[in-house]
């Protein structure tokens, strides 16, 4: 079995990884032996986790990268395969949360979170996926939220929810076009936790929080760690029959 989640020396690529799950991921990976990727529109926020990768034994590779920007991502593309010569897992993390109500909303700040959340993921797997068809083989990893599953309450974000569901169904359309090239590609849906986008309500606490709390059955909400071992089964040989699934890490949330 531990052949079957063996990942070391992978070349892991993690959109968005200068901050919250996306940096305890580029950690988890990083632990697993894996040689990691962290892409972000501003390096200076990486620094500090560069250095504790770093004295993993591990190689790690900081890009600045915006995955609204195509030429940007192209060239980040081929950096990691000048380094790495190869990339087997993509992350598609990246994303940004804007809380205003449908009537009050700009049509430009639609734009954007579709833009980052939806059209980005999009945009990078399309990259990445190209160079994944002529090895054939790879994983491609979307982060989606319960969001694309449920309307969020109290707070008001449809924009964002419809981008998480549409990553949804990007993950499976991507699937089914590309497991010809034995390339898997498949969805992680977290609740809240206390190191996602919900974090500062999270230890705030309050009304807010408490409501969360109140509807996942498990009555607390999930720790960053939790969503490691998800990743990587899906970034290993543990999951070579496992393409255009949805995994809910939500601690029951949706159950209701």
């Amino acid at each position: 079995m531990k052949e079957f989640f063996d990942i070391k020396d992978y070349c892991v690529i993690i959109t968005g990884a200068n901050r919250g799950l996306g940096k305890e991921m580029a950690l988890a990976f990083a632990d697993c032996g894996a040689n990691v990727v962290i892409t972000c529109r501003d390096l200076n926020s990486v620094a500090e986790l560069v250095k504790v990768i770093e004295k993993k034994n591990v190689q790690v590779l900081p890009i600045k990268m915006d995955v609204r920007n195509e030429d940007e991502i192209n060239q980040m593309v081929e950096d990691v395969m000048e380094k790495f010569g190869k990339i087997d897992v993509l992350v598609n993390n990246a994303a940004i949360c804007q809380t205003v109500e449908v009537e009050n909303m700009k049509t430009s700040d639609w734009n954007e979170t579709i833009d980052v959340n939806l059209t980005g993921v999009f945009q990078v797997s399309k990259a990445v996926g190209r160079k994944m068809i002529l090895r054939k083989k790879g994983s491609i990893i979307n982060i989606s939220s319960i969001s694309g599953f449920i309307m969020n309450h109290p707070q008001k974000h449809t924009a964002y929810c419809v981008s998480k569901a549409g990553v949804i169904m990007l993950t499976k359309g991507m699937a089914a076009e590309w497991a010809e090239y034995n390339i898997r590609v498949n969805s992680v849906a977290p609740g809240y936790t206390t190191g996602g986008m919900a974090k500062p309500s999270v230890e705030e606490g309050g009304e807010m929080a408490e409501r969360w709390r109140s509807l996942i059955p498990m009555h607390r909400f999930g720790k960053p760690g939790e969503l490691s071992g998800i990743l990587i089964y899906l970034a290993s040989e543990a999951s070579t029959y496992t393409t255009g699934a949805t995994f809910l890490i939500d601690g029951g949330f949706t159950v209701w």
